[in-house]
């Protein structure tokens, strides 16, 4: 998939599959605000079941999402000095896309943690 992004010579330190691959991300750090880690996952449909009005994740995943984008183009450009602006957002969109972000929330195990 990168291939045509990179070549073997200039082959950045991490590639999706490889992120996708590590073994290294397996649970959640502990978090300082219960209140604010179940919204964050509390999917909006879940929320609009409950009578007492509890907060779903919507607002905060798009900063989330805005917060994701902004870091990864900063690891890519440090990175990958050697790709073109074109290329770096290609491997950022691929890197930030919904089926990878899904692998990624698989490997923390956070399935089973949302409401």
């Amino acid at each position: 998939m990168f291939s045509d992004l990179v070549s073997p010579s200039q082959e950045i330190p991490a590639t999706k599959k490889q992120l996708a691959n590590s073994s290294k991300v397996t649970d959640l750090p502990a978090f300082q605000n219960p209140p604010l880690l179940q919204r964050a996952l509390t999917h909006r449909s879940y929320a609009n079941e409950r009578p007492e009005g509890q907060e779903d994740n919507e607002r905060l995943e798009f900063l989330g999402d805005a917060v994701l984008a902004f870091l990864v183009g900063d690891w890519l450009y440090r990175q990958a000095p050697h790709l073109s602006e074109g290329e770096l957002t290609r491997l950022r969109s691929l890197l930030v896309d919904a089926p990878q972000l899904a692998k990624f929330a698989s490997q923390l195990h956070l399935g089973h943690r949302m409401l």
